[in-house]
């Protein structure tokens, strides 16, 4: 029976713990906004796969659709993570209406835009830390496409909602 069980754990965000300050949406940090995904069946996984490519929750649907052997659905906007190869793309961190925060992952790069201090910073992403990265001319026109991203994400995510709430808009 325990050799045809699958477990899938995936957690809806991270969380911040500091002295002061503990919970989520605090800050656009590494804790927040990368979120495994552990999916475990010892028939399916002979060894451990491990898939660094950036992801979100669009992905989930397609993954476990993928591991179960369902095809996924062509409104899906997701990925299939355990494919053989994943495409990179780069993601969109939705505005934390809390701290007015909103960040951009784009392989190992993280742009994050603080709406309330009216600054952005454009970081390396590494698997346990950032750094925050200079800002030189080929950066700043960087950050300048980033920014121009970031408000089409934005825009993006309205209108899907609006689409879904009360259907096509034209």
């Amino acid at each position: 029976m325990r050799s045809n069980t699958s477990i899938i754990v995936v957690g809806d965000h991270g969380e911040t713990l500091d002295l002061d300050r503990a919970g989520h949406g605090i800050r656009m940090d590494l804790a927040e906004i990368q979120v495994p995904l552990f999916i475990h069946n010892p028939n399916l996984f002979d060894r451990r796969i491990v898939r660094s490519v950036p992801a979100n929750h669009l992905d989930l649907a397609p993954t476990i659709a993928g591991f179960l052997g369902i095809a996924s659905s062509p409104d899906w906007l997701g990925r299939n993570l355990l494919s053989s190869s994943v495409s990179p793309r780069m993601l969109y961190v939705q505005r934390n209406y809390l701290n007015q925060q909103s960040a951009i992952v784009d392989g190992e790069m993280l742009y994050v835009r603080d709406d309330n201090a009216a600054l952005e910073y454009l970081y390396y992403r590494g698997e346990e830390s950032k750094k925050n990265l200079a800002k030189t001319p080929a950066r700043l026109r960087l950050m300048k496409e980033y920014r121009k991203s970031a408000r089409h994400f934005e825009d993006f995510v309205v209108l899907r909602h609006l689409e879904r709430a009360y259907g096509r808009l034209e």
